[in-house]
This record gives structure tokens, C-alpha cells and sequence, in this order.
């Protein structure tokens, strides 16, 4: 059995060669648009989230956590305000994140 190979599992792809008269930098840049050398290079992965939507959804966790602080009756009302309040502060923090990484793309100096 140790002569059969694995089924399955991760493969790493082997390197691409880089054409005769070309560096590695000038391939990648025209990969994807059709050989146009001066065109952008495409997005890879997905684009970050609004950072409105981000505000918004923040804003509503935090909302719904002071609710159920101020609103329900039972003992152990604070597991879940404290929860809710918890993901509201994730939603603000990437909010805040998503802003400072688009002001550092379009590099703005700080006023």
C-alpha cells in the first residue's frame, strides 16, 4: 500500500513559467485585462464591506443590547445585553478599520 498516492488532500501548483523576453512583473501585470500592460490589476477576493452598513448594523446591536438591558425583567438579563453589545463593538470596530484602510489606499495625508 505505500506504493498508491493519497487521495485527496492539497496540492501545491507548480511554478508558471515566465516567457522568453519578459520579467515575472511585466506577466502579472497584464494578467486578466488581455495583455494590456498599463491597465490596473483586478480585485482579488472580495471588496470590504460599507462602512455605513458596518456604522449601521454596529449601531443596531449596540441599540438592541441597551434594550435589553433597560427593558427586560429576567436575572439574567446581562448575559445577553452583554453579548449584544459585544458584536456591536466588532461591527464598529471593522466599520473603523474599513475607514482607515480606504484613507491609507488613497493615501490622504492626516490633517
Amino acid at each position: 500500500m505505500a506504493g498508491k498516492p493519497k487521495k485527496g488532500g492539497r496540492i501545491t501548483p507548480k511554478k508558471a513559467v515566465p516567457e522568453s523576453g519578459s520579467t515575472a512583473k511585466s506577466s502579472r501585470s497584464g494578467a486578466g485585462n488581455g495583455g494590456g500592460g498599463d491597465a490596473a490589476i483586478p480585485q482579488v477576493g472580495r471588496r470590504p464591506s460599507s462602512p455605513t452598513f458596518l456604522f449601521t448594523v454596529a449601531g443596531l446591536w449596540l441599540a438592541a443590547g441597551a434594550l435589553i438591558w433597560y427593558f427586560w425583567t429576567a436575572s439574567w438579563k446581562l448575559i445577553p445585553a452583554i453579548f449584544a453589545i459585544g458584536v456591536g463593538l466588532f461591527f464598529l470596530r471593522g466599520a473603523l478599520q474599513t475607514v482607515v484602510r480606504h484613507d491609507e489606499r488613497l493615501g490622504e495625508p492626516d490633517d
